[in-house]
């Protein structure tokens, strides 16, 4: 009887206030057994870093193994899906391609179909980890997935896309305000950035995210920004902001007292 009853309960989920569908996802994150946590701040960017930390076995593991997908339209109102796809709705585009830079396990193509602001827009994946878009391609065979550098110019025309969608990934590229240059070059509309973590008073730095999982650790340099700066820089690049909302998502760095907040943007190039 549960398993037959288990889409509508998830189903239901889209119904409940905001924060009962945040405490939701918190629980299903630890039945995951997945936890994140950002160690202390570090001077620069690792020079023994590796050129795609996000290719390794542990990490590929931890996406190639994550369940299929069993209840799209319950899962549109978790909180980091519902803000990222409120942002997409509101470029007010009806149809539209878009480039989901850093799609893991590709299930945002699920997702746009389903959601009312963008059924008619055109999906494709882009990752580095190669693994990764080979279980991609095998869930969802009826839509694009390519594999990409983790660094320099994407393999895209400009204005290849009307929407460029990067969700908790920019903060992992060393030279982000270059793949922020690149990403204004092949999206002529909007670039929604999702998951981005800043801060209101303390200055942008970087530290070491430590993420634990059953398959093992991770460990991955991460640029965290102040909110401020990061939107003055966002301008110099010629983006505007369309809109901007804070996320429930909040972690703790070492010997730092201001928590990190995850934000959504919308940009729009100028």
């Amino acid at each position: 009887m549960s398993a037959i009853l288990r889409p509508t309960k998830r189903a239901a989920r889209r119904f409940l206030p905001r924060h009962l569908r945040v405490l939701i996802s918190r629980v299903q994150h630890a039945r995951n057994r997945t936890t994140q946590a950002y160690g202390r701040i570090v001077p620069e960017w690792p020079t023994d870093a590796p050129d795609d930390p996000w290719a390794d076995t542990v990490t590929t593991q931890r996406f190639v193994e994550t369940p299929a997908l069993d209840d799209v339209v319950g899962d549109l109102a978790s909180p980091v899906v519902a803000d990222n796809l409120e942002a997409c709705r509101r470029t007010g585009l009806g149809t539209a391609r878009l480039l989901d830079l850093g799609c893991a396990t590709g299930d945002y193509c699920a997702y746009l179909r389903h959601f009312p602001g963008t059924r008619a827009w055109d999906y494709v994946g882009a990752d580095i980890n190669v693994a990764v878009i080979a279980h991609c391609r095998q869930r969802y065979p009826d839509f694009q997935f390519d594999v990409v550098s983790p660094e320099g110019q994407l393999p895209y025309a400009d204005d290849e896309f009307d929407v460029a969608f990067v969700s908790g990934t920019l903060q992992y590229t060393n030279d982000w305000q270059g793949r922020l240059k690149d990403l204004k070059r092949i999206a002529r509309r909007s670039v929604v950035l999702g998951r981005l973590p800043l801060w209101r008073r303390h200055p942008s730095a970087i530290a070491l995210q430590i993420v634990q999982h059953s398959g093992g650790e991770e460990q991955h340099p991460v640029h965290l920004w102040n909110r401020a700066a990061l939107e003055s820089t966002l301008r110099d690049l010629g983006f505007g902001i369309e809109f901007c909302k804070p996320g429930f998502e909040r972690l703790r760095v070492v010997d730092v007292a201001e928590q990190v907040v995850y934000h959504t943007y919308l940009l729009r190039r100028a």
